[in-house]
């Protein structure tokens, strides 16, 4: 993509932060999108390598779709919140490599409002099953409870792994299922302001705080 075509992209979508030229030249993307769970594309699972949202019209305009982007890592089924999506294959794969164990940051609603023994439970590691019967074990977690919501509390985990549907199988291991659920960082990066259904490109620096 030439220059003159990314400025026609940039200020056509009037981005609060744009790529590189050099990026765009390369045709290179790195945006984040807060996926709402009440749209039809997020009643349908989305993983990196499993379907590309170029297809898809329910998060990014035709404009960026053109990149051809894919989410990086998972966002299960009925999860709404940050989806980081992108073209470039080594920063796709430093975010979701095991290795790097980029922590993840939950909004969570449950059943309940769990006392402080079964906060420590999570902080120390639960035993959940896996879709094959295995039992795994989970790393440590940081918990802590933010507002009750009547009988019902908001909670905030960060967690280092990314197994399918680990934060309610978590929960629901010691006995608080769960009702709401955001996602709403990732490594260093939030939501912010960033409302449901909208999108925007990554700034230089978040690239940069990211890998």
């Amino acid at each position: 993509m030439n220059g003159q075509a990314a400025d026609v992209i940039a200020h056509s979508l009037a981005l609060t932060s744009v790529h590189a030229r050099s990026d765009f030249e390369a045709g290179l993307a790195h945006t984040i999108a807060n996926r709402d769970s009440a749209t039809d594309g997020a009643r349908r699972p989305i993983e990196g390598g499993e379907e590309t949202i170029a297809g898809r019209g329910d998060l990014l305009p035709a404009e960026v779709r053109r990149f051809r982007v894919y989410p990086v890592g998972r966002l299960d089924i009925d999860t709404s919140g940050l989806l980081l999506l992108t073209n470039d294959g080594e920063f796709a794969l430093r975010l979701s490599h095991p290795r790097y164990a980029m922590e993840k940051q939950y909004h969570v609603l449950v059943q309940g409002c769990p006392e402080e023994t079964t906060l420590e439970a999570l902080r120390k590691g639960v035993e959940i099953r896996e879709d094959n019967g295995a039992i795994h074990r989970t790393a440590p977690a940081q918990v802590h409870r933010l507002r009750r919501v009547g009988t019902n509390c908001w909670l905030e985990l960060r967690i280092h792994e990314g197994r399918k549907r680990q934060v309610r199988r978590m929960l629901a291991a010691v006995g608080h299922r769960v009702l709401q659920l955001q996602r709403v960082g990732v490594g260093p990066l939030r939501l912010g302001d960033l409302g449901e259904g909208k999108w925007r490109y990554l700034s230089e620096d978040e690239v940069r705080s990211l890998i």
